[in-house]
């Protein structure tokens, strides 16, 4: 993450999967992507957001987000998020909820 937040200008991160095998992101990642300071547009699709995460492992954000911009399309053959998804889901919108236009 460490060259993540030597990219001073980065307002945009698209994460896409382009391989079905792909179990997903870890919460961890997920939640240092999300706190990059300038971070205006997350754009995720395809991807399970913490796969292997216990719900309860899954936890708040310290500061409000700055993201402006955010969507979420999940993977078309599975047919529900499973329940660390929703619960990363929740706490995201909940972090940024003032700032999302």
């Amino acid at each position: 993450m460490d060259v993540l937040r030597r990219l001073p200008r980065l307002s945009t991160v698209v994460l896409r999967c382009q391989d079905f095998d792909v179990h997903g992101v870890q919460w961890r990642f997920m939640k240092e992507v999300m706190c990059l300071p300038r971070l205006r547009h997350l754009q995720i699709e395809k991807i399970c957001l913490s796969p292997c995460t216990e719900e309860s492992e899954i936890d708040h954000f310290e500061t409000p987000l700055s993201v402006t911009s955010f969507s979420h399309r999940h993977h078309v053959s599975q047919n529900a998020l499973h329940p660390p998804e929703v619960r990363a889901l929740e706490v995201f919108i909940q972090a940024s909820h003032a700032t999302l236009e």
